[in-house]
């Protein structure tokens, strides 16, 4: 696929089987680019392996705060910021 940071397909057949196993709807080509420009990492064996551990010990299709969790580069806690209380 074009406009992605690493040139293996592995990262991708890997995110399409874990939606697959766990019953989330087919991606499509715009959502997994989306998917990963969210996770930000461009180190495919990393991120293979936090996929293959996310389909053998998950409970859920993994975000991608739940990667950059599991790889050590987001804190635990909300999946994005919150800023302020009020509603625009």
């Amino acid at each position: 696929m074009e406009g992605f940071p690493f040139q293996s397909e592995l990262p991708v057949y890997m995110l399409l089987s874990c939606a697959e196993i766990f019953g989330r709807p087919q991606m499509s080509e715009r959502a997994v680019k989306v998917y990963f420009r969210a996770v930000g990492v461009a180190d495919v064996d990393r991120l293979v392996a936090v996929l293959q551990d996310a389909a053998r010990h998950g409970d859920r299709f993994p975000t991608p705060h739940d990667l950059r969790v599991a790889m050590g580069l987001d804190p635990i806690g909300a999946a994005f910021p919150v800023k302020g209380g009020g509603h625009a």
